[in-house]
């Protein structure tokens, strides 16, 4: 057995913790692609259109078509968010959280970062 220490903190206006989430930020999509490795740790907003969502353990893992930055569509980032959420392909979604790391994406040779959220808030589709 592991004994493991978490915080919890309740807010009654999601939005307004998606506001304060985005003045934190440390990077934008656009300087993470072109970083690369040196972006590892920065925290990140990603907003954009929920490519497709699964579920690990307790965990679901969102793959993201980011707006923000992109030159070529689609621009994907994979989000790990630490509970299972109920949102569903197409929706509008915005995610918090730091870069842990690069993995291949869609298109041969492609890297894309892996975000540790959060904070993920879903919108209308």
């Amino acid at each position: 057995p592991r004994l493991v220490k978490i915080s919890v903190r309740r807010s009654d206006n999601l939005e307004r913790e998606a506001a304060l989430a985005r003045a934190m930020t440390q990077t934008s999509y656009a300087e993470v692609l072109r970083a690369g490795d040196g972006s590892l740790g920065r925290s990140l907003a990603v907003e954009g259109q929920l490519f497709d969502v699964r579920h690990d353990g307790y965990s679901s893992v969102l793959l993201v078509d980011v707006k923000d930055g992109c030159k070529k569509a689609p621009c994907l980032a994979k989000v790990i968010y630490g509970v299972q959420t109920q949102l569903e392909k197409g929706r509008k979604v915005k995610a918090f959280g730091k870069v842990v790391r690069f993995v291949d994406g869609a298109r041969s040779g492609e890297r894309i970062p892996e975000v540790r959220a959060e904070l993920v808030v879903g919108g209308a589709k």
